[in-house]
């Protein structure tokens, strides 16, 4: 999708890096020479890369021009390829192909997978991160909100753009290609100062997909609210006026 913004992506930057570090801790690899970090995004996973492994050759490639016109900017030495990963082709193989928080954009992750591990070398990693959002209920919201009358035909389809499957759908995947699968889940509690904040998190990633169908602004707006509304009751207040926003993600290596 077109229009990413950075400043907004960035706005919880700190959250929505500790995945990216926390996945690039779990790698075992000695020798690397060469990574690829798709959607990278503004730059911010692959800067985690680059301080775990300072010597190799890091390429982020991102499909949205803002986020690559950040990521020049933060590090103007690194490299970054503005493409449709699904249409790119490398020039040769990486020891790990990262991903944080992206392949939930693209389909079809049983012909995804294969085309993966053919950018990693024989030795090679493959080690992904994506949310795990079918149980989230800002999600379930966005998607059951779109399906009444006043949005379901400018929305349709909208709740089926983002995809996760179950875990063992992966395993059979990965595994397929790999000697050695790890799998695991973290759920990270966001500390938000109001419900808006939840709508800003989302607003940014996840719910693009439904507000890029709406071309006016007060749509937007009431898109939003009718989702917030929807989803509030699952984000008490606490005590101290902070409410906390739980966020599953799902984690897999593979080691070729």
């Amino acid at each position: 999708m077109a229009d990413w913004q950075p400043a907004s992506y960035l706005m919880f930057g700190r959250e929505r890096t500790q995945p990216a570090i926390d996945l690039v801790s779990r790698i075992e690899a000695s020798r690397v020479e060469r990574i690829l970090d798709v959607g990278c995004g503004p730059g911010n996973s692959t800067s985690v890369l680059r301080s775990r492994w300072p010597n190799a050759i890091i390429t982020g490639i991102d499909s949205s021009p803002e986020m690559i016109a950040k990521a020049r900017a933060s590090y103007p030495g690194g490299r970054w390829v503005l493409a449709d990963f699904l249409h790119w082709k490398p020039g040769g193989k990486y020891n790990i192909l990262f991903s944080n928080a992206t392949l939930h954009w693209l389909p079809n992750h049983e012909a995804l997978i294969p085309i993966l591990f053919q950018m990693v070398d024989e030795s090679g990693v493959l080690a992904i991160q994506i949310p795990a959002i079918n149980d989230s209920p800002v999600h379930q919201a966005a998607r059951h909100i779109a399906e009444k009358d006043e949005w379901k035909e400018t929305l349709a389809g909208c709740g089926d753009a983002l995809t996760c499957h179950p875990e063992a759908f992966y395993y059979q995947h990965l595994s397929e290609h790999s000697r050695r699968v790890e799998l695991w889940h973290t759920i990270y509690y966001h500390i938000m100062n109001d419900h808006q904040h939840i709508m800003q998190w989302y607003s940014s990633t996840g719910l693009k997909v439904y507000l890029s169908r709406l071309s006016q602004d007060s749509r937007k707006e009431r898109f939003k609210s009718q989702v917030l509304e929807a989803c509030s009751g699952n984000y008490p207040v606490l005590h101290n006026g902070k409410i906390l926003f739980p966020f599953k993600r799902l984690f897999m290596i593979a080691y070729r």
